[in-house]
Formats: C-alpha cells, sequence, structure tokens
C-alpha cells in the first residue's frame, strides 16, 4: 500500500554574518578575570518568603593571604589563607520592619566576639565595593546571581554585551559601578561590573604593577560555584550535592523554618557560607589540576573547559586558522546540520528487547572519520567530487560501512533532490509548534544539501541512491605549527602532532582505574568533541531595531533580524555536521543489519536502541508487524544470539587500541543484566513518543521492575511528594510504575499526589521575563516588588486554546499550601484563587492542571513524525509498530539555533515561534516577487489598499514600504499566501507571516 505524501514546510539552519559590522579596533579593553586572587569574599543571603524575597539578614567571611601585599611564588595553598573578617548584614528596613528579627541579630552578635553586623547600606559602602571593586577581591557563592541581587537599590536593563541582562544599583553613591548579570541558562550567568561615571587612574591599571593604560576597565571577579560544579562534573548541583561529590567534611546545614530570624536560622545561615568557602578550595584545586589558561571564572561549562584544553594543546580555532573560509560553504553546512536521532518505533505496546548502545559515541565517530586532521590542519581546501560520490552512492552496501577506510572518506558536503529518501528533515509534525527532526522518507522539489554519511544512510535504508547533484569535500593539508603535548588533569599525557585526541581520550579513560580521573576524561571527550563546533550565541538587538545579515543556507540573500548569531569561537559548522550525520550514519548501520535478520527496534535515541528481542528469538504480537503469529500481526524478536553477533560484527569499526579498548564499539548496556547476580535477564520495554520510555525487568509475579526510565516532559515538574528544596525524581518512577501495571495485567497504585495542582519552578532571570510583573510591581518600592532571580511557581489553566491562562505565585515547596498561594495570571495581571476541581461561573478561580491531568497526556503522547500501523496520523492511542511517515516540503525556511529561550518555552510562557527562533527572511524581496509574479497591478494594489502607481513603483523598486507601512503590507500578502497554500494543506493557517512568505519563496516551480 502506498502511503501518501503529507506536505510541511522545512527549516533549515543558515549560516549569518552581520553587513558593514562595527569596527571592534577602537572598543576598551575588557579586565582578563584574576586567576590568583590575594583576597576571596564569600557570601550568601536569606530573604523573605513572601514574593518579594527581599533581603532578610546575609552573612560573609572574607579570607586573604597572610601576606597580602607580597607576590607569592609557586602554586598557592588553601592553608596560607586564613579567615580576617566574618559578619552579618541586614536589609536596611530590617529594625523597622521586624523589630524581633533585628533584636536577634543583635543579640546573636553580642555573644559572638569579632562577628560585625551592618546594614545592607553599611556592608555595600564598607565590605563589598571595597574588595570586589578596589581591592579586585573574588566574590564567591552557590548561586550567586540570586545572593548578589538581593542587596540592590533598584534594577535596569544591561546593555552592550550584557544586553538582554540585568543591571543592579547597589549603592546611591554613583562612583561606584552597577552590577550586571546576564543568565546564560539554568547553571550560568555573566556577571561584571560596568564602567563607574567616574574613573580614577587606578581603575586603569590592568594588573598590579602594570602602568595605567586609559582603554582598560576592571570589572570584577566573580564565581559561581553552581557554575563551576557543573563545569567540572557535567551534572546539576546543589550545595549540597556539590559538597558531598567534592568530600566537603562539614557541609550545607539545615533549619526547620526559612524566613525568620532566629539564632538557629542565623547558624544555618553561616553554616552555608562555611560551606561555599569549604566547596571553593575543593573545587579550586580540582580546577587547579587542568593545566589551561582559563580563569576560573570563565569557566563556565565542560565545553569551556574542553575548549581551553584545544588551546593549551596549540591548536588554532577553525575559522581562525582558516579566515578566509567560504561562507557559502558554511551556509551549506549549516543547512545540512541535523541534532541527533531519537524516535520510538514501538508505540504503546511493551515488547521484550536487548538494550545497547555505541561507545562514546561522538569521540568514536571523530576518530573513524579523522576529524582530528580537520581540526588541526594547516589548510583546508574545498573539492568538487560530484563524480565520486555518485558512483559511492549508486553502489555502497552495508558491508562497506563496516570497513573503515569509508568512513575516512566522509567528510563531504552532497546537494540532493530528494524522491522519497529516508532523510532528516526538521519540520512541525502533528499540532505542535515546535520543529522537530524526522528521519522520513522525504521528496522536495528544491535541492538541499546534506552531508554524505546521512545520503548513504539513506541509500542503507532504502536500497534507492539519492539523486547526487553536487559534493564538496573538505581536504586537510599539513598540521597547524605550535602543536604540543599536554597532561591532561595533570598525570595523562596527549600529543596533538602525533595522536588523535578523540581517540586518545577514550583510551586513557579505559585505561585509569580513578574514578575522579574516568569522570573527567568522560565529560571532556564529550565536551571537546561535538557541541562546540555548533555553537552559537544569539543576541537581542536593542527594543525596536533590527540588524542586516547575509544569510547562506540552500540560497544566499539578505535578511533584517532582530536576534543575531555570534558564532563561538570553535564553531565550524561543516565538522558539526560531519560529526552529526556520522552518528546517525551509526544508527542507520545499526537499524540495517536489524532489520536484515528480520527484526525491528522499539526506540532509538542518539547512540542507543531497543533491539526487540528474547533469548531465543521468536514472533511477539503487534499491530503492523509484517509477520504472522496465528493469523495476528507480529514483529519479529532477535534471538540474544544474533544480537550478540551483531555486536560482534561492530568491532570491526573500533578506530581504538584493541589492547586498551577490547571489544566492539556496540555494547550491551547494564539493563540487560542483574542488578545484584549480574546474570543476564530478559529487558522489555514500553515506548510512548521519542525520550519518552522505560525499560524493566519482570518479578517472578509478573510485576514490573523498571531500571531505566525517562524523565523528558516531565523533569521540570516540582516534586509533589513534600516539602523540599532538593529535587526528587522518585515521582517520576512511581509515574512509570503507574503507566506500566495495567499493561501487565496490574491495577495500578494510586498516586497520591496526583489530584494536586502541576506546578513548575522558574527563575525570573531576565529584564523580558521581568515584564511578566509589572502589574504585580506598579507603585511597590523596590524592596517589595518581584525582582530579577527571584524564584516563582507557574501553574497552567486546564483549559485549551490560544487565551489559556499562566499563573505564577510566591515560590512554595510545600504542596499542601500550593492552593491557597496568591495566583496572577502573568499576561493580564489579573489576581486568581486556583482550584483542581471544578471551576464555576462568577468565580476568581482557575481550574489549573493537576498532576494527575498531566500524566494522562503524558501517557498518549503521540510520536508525531510517524504514521500509525495502517498508514493513520500516530494519535493518542496508537498502538503497535509505526510507520515512516512520507513528507513533501511546501516550502523552506532559514532558522536560528533552537535553543532561544528554552526555559521559558519549557513552562509554557511563550507559545509563539518568532520569540523562539530566529526567522531569516527577505521578506520586502519576497513580497516584490509576489507582487510581480502572482498578481496583476490592480489585484495587488486591492490586496495592499495602494494604488495602482505606488504598485509600479514598488515593483521596479523605486520605492518600498518602511516601519509600520511595510508591516502592514506583509501581514496582507501573508495572510493572500495562506489563502493560496490552505487548499493543500490546512495546517498553513498556523503559519506566521515570516514563515508563510519564505514558503511561497521557496515553492515547487
Amino acid at each position: 500500500m502506498t502511503t501518501p505524501l503529507t506536505e510541511h514546510l522545512m527549516a533549515v539552519r543558515a549560516w549569518t554574518r552581520r553587513q558593514q559590522a562595527k569596527s571592534r579596533q577602537s572598543r576598551r579593553k575588557l579586565a582578563e578575570p584574576i586567576s590568583d586572587h590575594s583576597v576571596v569574599l564569600v557570601l550568601d543571603a536569606e530573604t523573605t518568603t513572601d514574593p518579594s524575597q527581599r533581603l532578610l539578614f546575609g552573612s560573609y567571611q572574607v579570607y586573604a593571604r597572610p601576606t597580602f601585599d607580597n607576590e607569592l611564588s609557586g602554586p598557592v595553598a588553601w592553608r596560607d589563607y586564613r579567615l580576617v573578617e566574618e559578619g552579618l548584614f541586614y536589609g536596611d528596613d530590617l529594625p523597622e520592619r521586624d523589630p524581633q528579627g533585628w533584636a536577634t541579630l543583635q543579640d546573636y552578635c553580642r555573644k559572638q566576639p569579632g562577628l560585625h553586623l551592618r546594614s545592607r547600606a553599611e556592608f555595600v559602602k564598607r565590605v563589598f565595593y571595597p574588595l570586589a571593586y578596589e581591592a579586585r577581591a573574588l566574590v564567591v557563592g552557590f548561586n550567586l546571581p540570586f545572593d548578589l541581587s538581593r542587596p540592590a537599590l533598584q534594577v535596569g536593563t544591561a546593555r552592550k554585551r550584557m544586553a538582554g541582562g540585568c543591571s543592579f544599583m547597589l549603592s546611591g553613591d554613583y562612583s561606584w559601578p552597577r552590577a550586571r548579570i546576564k543568565s546564560l541558562d539554568s547553571k550560568r550567568a555573566l556577571l561584571d561590573f560596568n564602567a563607574p561615571k567616574a574613573v580614577d587612574e587606578t581603575d586603569t591599571i590592568p594588573q598590579r604593577g602594570a602602568a595605567p593604560n586609559p582603554r582598560f576597565r576592571f570589572q570584577g571577579s566573580f564565581l559561581d560555584l553552581r557554575t563551576l560544579a557543573f563545569a567540572l562534573t557535567n551534572a546539576s548541583h546543589s550545595l549540597k550535592s556539590a559538597g558531598q561529590a567534592f568530600g566537603v567534611a562539614q557541609g550545607k546545614g539545615e533549619t526547620e523554618q526559612h524566613g525568620v530570624i532566629t539564632p538557629g536560622y542565623i547558624d544555618y545561615n553561616r553554616q552555608d557560607v562555611r560551606a561555599t568557602w569549604a566547596l571553593y578550595t575543593k573545587l579550586r584545586t580540582e580546577y587547579e589540576r587542568h593545566p589551561v589558561d582559563l580563569p576560573i571564572t570563565k569557566a563556565l561549562s565542560p565545553a569551556a573547559i574542553g575548549k581551553a584544553y584545544l588551546r593549551a594543546m596549540g591548536i588554532t580555532p577553525p575559522l581562525e586558522q582558516h579566515p578566509n573560509f567560504p561562507p557559502a560553504v558554511l551556509g551549506r553546512a549549516m543547512a545540512a546540520y541535523y541534532g541527533g536521532r531519537a524516535e520510538a518505533r514501538v508505540r504503546h505496546l511493551p515488547v521484550p528487547v536487548v538494550y545497547v548502545d555505541f561507545l562514546s559515541m561522538y569521540p568514536t565517530v571523530n576518530a573513524l572519520m579523522e576529524n582530528w586532521r580537520l581540526l588541526t590542519a594547516e589548510q583546508i581546501t574545498v573539492e568538487d567530487v560530484t563524480k565520486e560520490v555518485q558512483e559511492l552512492v549508486a553502489h555502497v552496501t552495508a558491508h562497506d560501512l563496516f570497513r573503515p577506510a569509508l568512513w575516512r572518506r566522509l567528510a563531504v558536503l552532497v546537494q540532493v533532490a530528494p524522491d522519497g529518501d529516508i532523510l532528516p528533515a526538521r519540520m512541525r509534525y502533528g499540532e505542535s509548534n515546535d520543529w522537530q527532526i524526522g528521519v522520513n522518507p522525504l521528496t522536495s522539489q528544491t535541492p538541499l544539501w546534506y552531508t554524505l554519511a546521512d545520503v548513504v544512510a539513506a541509500k542503507l535504508l532504502t536500497g534507492k541512491a539519492p539523486q547526487v547533484l553536487h559534493a564538496q569535500r573538505l581536504v586537510p593539508h599539513g598540521r597547524q605549527p605550535g602543536l604540543q603535548p599536554l597532561s591532561l588533569r595533570g598525570d595523562m599525557s596527549v600529543d596533538p602532532a602525533q595522536q588523535d585526541f578523540f581517540r586518545q581520550v577514550v583510551e586513557l579513560r579505559k585505561q585509569t582505574t580513578d574514578l575522579t580521573q574516568a569522570d573527567f576524561l568522560k565529560v571532556l571527550a564529550n565536551a571537546a568533541s561535538y557541541g562546540i563546533f555548533a555553537e552559537m550565541n544569539p543576541q537581542e538587538q536593542p527594543s525596536g531595531k533590527t540588524a542586516a545579515v547575509d544569510v547562506w543556507g540552500v540560497r544566499h540573500f539578505s535578511a533584517e533580524v532582530h536576534r543575531l548569531e555570534q558564532p563561538g569561537v570553535w564553531a565550524f559548522p561543516p565538522l558539526a555536521a560531519f560529526i552529526a550525520g556520522g552518528a546517525r550514519l551509526m544508527l542507520a548501520l545499526l537499524e540495517r543489519s536489524v532489520t536484515d535478520l528480520g527484526g525491528t527496534y522499539a526506540f532509538c535515541d542518539t547512540d542507543s536502541l531497543a533491539i526487540v528481542a528474547t533469548e531465543h528469538g521468536g514472533l511477539v504480537p503487534c499491530p503492523g508487524g509484517t509477520h504472522a503469529d496465528g493469523g495476528a500481526p507480529a514483529v519479529k524478536a532477535l534471538s540474544w544470539a544474533e544480537v550478540q553477533q551483531l555486536v560482534d560484527r561492530f568491532a570491526a569499526l573500533t578506530p581504538y587500541d584493541q589492547a586498551v579498548v577490547p571489544g566492539s564499539i556496540l555494547q550491551l548496556e547494564d539493563e540487560n543484566y542483574d542488578t545484584d547476580t549480574h546474570e543476564r535477564r530478559q529487558l522489555y520495554c514500553l515506548a510512548i513518543s521519542a525520550k519518552r520510555y522505560a525499560l524493566y525487568n519482570l518479578d517472578a509475579a509478573g510485576r514490573p521492575v523498571l531500571r531505566k526510565w525517562s524523565e523528558h516532559g516531565l523533569g521540570h515538574l516540582l516534586n509533589p511528594e513534600g516539602p523540599s528544596d532538593q529535587p526528587s525524581k522518585r515521582w517520576i518512577k512511581q509515574v512509570w510504575e503507574y503507566l506500566l501495571a495495567p499493561f501487565h495485567g496490574q491495577t495500578p497504585e494510586p498516586l497520591p499526589w496526583a489530584d494536586l495542582p502541576a506546578l513548575s519552578r522558574f527563575t525570573v532571570s531576565t529584564p523580558t521575563l521581568l515584564k511578566y510583573f509589572e502589574g504585580w510591581n506598579e507603585g511597590q518600592a523596590y524592596a517589595d516588588q518581584i525582582k530579577p532571580f527571584n524564584f516563582v511557581v507557574l501553574a497552567h489553566a486546564a483549559s485549551l486554546g490560544p487565551n489559556r491562562q499562566t499563573l505564577i505565585a510566591p515560590y512554595e515547596t510545600d504542596p499542601k499550601k500550593w492552593l491557597d498561594l496568591d495566583w496572577t495570571d502573568v499576561r493580564t495581571q489579573t489576581r486568581h484563587q486556583i482550584t483542581t476541581g471544578e471551576s464555576f461561573g462568577g468565580t476568581t478561580r482557575v481550574r489549573v492542571k493537576t498532576y494527575g491531568d498531566v500524566v494522562g497526556l503524558y501517557r498518549v503522547h503521540p510520536e508525531t513524525k510517524f504514521l500509525g500501523p495502517e498508514g493513520e496520523p500516530c494519535g493518542r492511542t496508537t498502538s503497535g509498530l509505526l510507520r515512516r511517515q512520507p513528507v513533501l516540503t511546501q516550502g523552506i525556511i532559514h532558522i536560528g539555533k533552537e535553543a532561544n529561550r528554552v526555559e521559558e518555552v519549557k513552562v509554557g510562557l511563550i507559545q509563539d515561534p518568532e520569540a523562539v527562533y530566529t526567522f531569516y527572511v527577505d521578506a520586502w524581496d519576497s513580497i516584490r516577487r509576489v507582487l510581480q509574479a502572482d498578481l496583476s497591478t490592480a489585484q495587488a494594489a486591492q490586496l495592499v489598499g495602494r494604488s495602482e502607481r505606488t504598485i509600479r513603483n514598488w515593483r521596479v523598486g523605486q520605492t518600498q514600504p518602511r516601519g509600520p507601512s511595510l508591516v502592514e503590507v506583509i501581514q496582507k500578502v501573508a495572510a493572500w499566501i495562506r489563502e493560496q497554500l490552505a487548499v493543500s494543506n490546512p495546517k498553513v493557517a498556523r503559519w506566521s507571516d515570516l514563515e508563510a512568505l519564505a514558503a511561497w519563496e521557496s515553492r515547487p516551480g
């Protein structure tokens, strides 16, 4: 049966460059953070528990070298630092607002000789600025943006390099600089001082002993230990968990109540500062084992450390080494760039599986493709290899892909004319506004660029060679001069001129018996092997402003955008595309190997596959299966022996020294073995959709025993089990136990918290988010307002539709109090009470989603990239073996990085695609083409409400509308386009104006 094509708008990434970019030569030189600080200021603040989270009190400690004024030679041991001052600070209005709390602080300090007690104003004037700015001390905290923002008097919007961040006034004395904080994501933020209005000569001295430099300004040294712990471990930590992970003897304290000043609460706060200092010494000791020239304040992620290691080996970033690399090729590589492949194939049906994954997928692919040669090349040329690639694609087989030599030929970008070829396609499947990557039979009358790895994968999966139009290979020449050996973490040597770094890191990890060392090598291998080459940093333009950019992708054009994309220093789209394409090819080769044996898989996720398999093989009843079991459709389960044969076959592709990394790059995961006896056990899988699956065994009574389960789609919600500042995922395990039980004849235990409102925690981390609270804050003193970096909770109205309410309330971890919080609609600023029962007319109570509602929707979340067993759209109740969905491009649009404002999207604050993605469209050129080719002069004049003379002038480029007039014309022409295209695709009605213009511009013919 032939499955009809479904039409979709397709999005591809683009390479952009700002037109007439301003010269950077005249810009003031910024300070490089001082890596060896003589003074360290550690602080922590406690706040009220009302919505304002205003400063209640805090504590601080100052540590300094005994030889403060003298330079010390050699590394500084932490015993060389001593505590020189400790104190408490409190909100300026505390004596009037909370006399009892004020009295408690006074009494406490009287009993603690040497413990200073300072008002907020005095702390800022006498401690913070003299140390953090004049003495250039390192300011340390855990979740420092929150603590640093508490003593502020007011907030504004940061500008220039900190645009999109907040600017805090800490003192009424304008000779002091403002503190600026720009949130990057939930784990990272940039922190600095802006330039004060009055600058003296001292401010212009770069380092102690250096001469003044009028172009220099010291901008502070701030270290958030939450970020540093993440950079070193690639894990999200609390102060408590970080202390445990790094062996802090006396970690975070405990308190029974927040927001009320008691001696015990003061003890708790002071212990947090002590724990913060102890954690700092542990983290810094670990960080200084890394021989990299990266100030500790700039270690914002594992990728930052990975990039520093590449620099330390003498490697020049690709676009610094090759500054004239053709932008057209960069654009083709961006258009060919797609992320990891994730999909559910057997849906809503438990099946027996063997769970396998590839060893260090991205480093392995890099080693196989010899991408280290590209990264370290002195020169790279781009060569036309169209005929060679046409020949290769026409004759390549799965057997050929098990020869490592073929992988070394895959550094090629290929333009194809897709005609039912199974290729990645970024589209809006189903009813979602999210762009998803599906690997489906694709037809497009617009030629598209892919990696050769993806084109070869298409041949493997269909047996048909895609039509290759053009092919360009990147060829490395020579080695960069200056490459030098380096010791990883101080005791493991790598020589970048003689060794492949990607291969060597994996081999070193397998050799070491030191668990800390092994964890570091795993983090380093992943951090430096992929993401840094695809890094794009969005930069918002000032409100109401746009920037002109050149755009390269499927084609070259110009566009006006509100958000620029600044490539990361190590960004190199060809390398990013080759790595991701190679990983997809590896999965495709495994899929083909499984299907050659008659088998299938339950799901795949980037580097793993759950192969339907039992110990002895056989048939498993499954709707849509191609086999028959007693007349019912079934799928074939491979035997464990057959899966082992696949594992063994992939040993031929190992790029590693077999004496160090023996065996195959395809591995059986631990979930296939008993946790106690380590003997093989039958594993089962239930998959709902991409990244929503559970793996489990069955006990003697046939009850599921979970081994691995997905948190995707649930992990952003608060723990409903009880009051806790620590995230607990036990409730997510309970969700999966609840979902699995009916499939195995069990009556699920009711979820005890199912009727609670489903809440997310959210941080007010940007000026944009702060605008949601303008109604709340209006007319209130700054201390009483909701401020940047406050925590809030969000609830979502149960009703559907574009006007569905999103409600916020003060942060509260106790589920018993959630219904009684004071809730505000973020869009209308109206106050509400909430309910989880029925909502009746005439009441301000809003019925919000419960955890039970969320679980109910989670259970039926469709796999929209695929079709059901009979070729029907995959819906909520679809069960069985899914089919790939044949798709036809109805147009091509170039977009920016998908992750913009991802936190706001996750909790449902943003639903407008144009607020999330940058759409690159030459709007006026597209409109002119419509006016010239698709409408008569009279029709165009009537459509846009202008005279025929004006239309004729627009057509020949003599004049064009601008400002609000241009917006009006765009809206009218886009509405006309949607009307034309909706005949064949009803989803066109959801397209934005820019999407409609892009689709019309790139439509067939």
